[in-house]
């Protein structure tokens, strides 16, 4: 079984969950006096990114039952031609059923990670990241982002930069064509080991998880979410994602 709050699985004797501390009651006594409508839950993405570029996206309907297989070798369901072949021939698999998408380890070399911590499966919904390979402060991984069906990723590179303007026009390293987005909007830089952010005294302000980004720069984490405006962006590692709702020009194998 897994814990309703964390999505990692538990034993079905635990009360409360390891990970998390949400407790999880008489799991015994719940199946046999509980009935429940089937869960219902609207389709996910699954964008695969790596160093700057979208390696794979696959669309999957957790209310119908399935198993897609990832990994390298042309024979999975989902091909992820990972260029540093951090991810395995054969990594991990894609399950959908009851309403819950999971993600699981075939015994790949570098693991699925979730939460911090490596897990042989894990449910994910919308907004969640895992990483293949273990998450390390601002090193290239490749990551799963997961989100709705009508949302797509452009992936910008941050490794070897020592800055990236953000703004809507051209002269930016990061153009986003958006009308509450300033001209030059956002600054972030390397500090040190990590990275920050900067507000340009924007119109629509940036804020990183909620939080407004004021006059003094902010310390980004591994999994940030900024917004630029009303745009949603992920500092993930080396990689920043801004949310769009086109693909991007550029391709990917589903």
């Amino acid at each position: 079984m897994f814990c309703t709050q964390c999505g990692m699985r538990v034993a079905a004797t635990e009360r409360v969950c390891p990970t998390c501390g949400n407790p999880l009651g008489d799991p015994f006594h719940a199946a046999r006096n509980r009935q429940e409508p089937p869960r219902r839950a609207e389709p996910l993405s699954l964008t695969f990114v790596e160093d700057g570029s979208v390696l794979a996206r696959t669309v999957v309907d957790p209310n119908v039952a399935a198993r897609m297989s990832f990994g390298r070798s042309s024979d999975n369901d989902l091909v992820v031609s990972s260029p540093t072949r951090i991810v395995s021939g054969h990594h991990g698999a894609v399950v959908t059923h009851d309403g819950w998408c999971v993600l699981s380890d075939v015994g790949s070399s570098n693991g699925l990670w979730f939460k911090g911590t490596r897990q042989s499966e894990f449910r994910v919904s919308r907004g969640d990241v895992a990483f293949i390979g273990k998450p390390r402060p601002w090193t290239c991984r490749c990551i799963i982002v997961v989100s709705a069906p009508d949302v797509f990723w452009v992936p910008v590179a941050l490794r070897g930069r020592m800055g990236v303007s953000v703004g809507r026009t051209v002269d930016n390293d990061v153009m986003i064509a958006d009308e509450t987005i300033s001209t030059r909007h956002a600054f972030l830089h390397r500090d040190e080991d990590a990275w920050v952010i900067e507000d340009l005294n924007s119109t629509n302000g940036t804020r990183v998880d909620g939080q407004r980004v004021g006059r003094m720069p902010r310390r980004l984490s591994m999994e940030s979410k900024i917004e630029f405006g009303s745009v949603l962006a992920l500092c993930v590692g080396e990689c920043l994602l801004v949310q769009t709702s086109q693909p991007p020009e550029q391709s990917w194998r589903s």
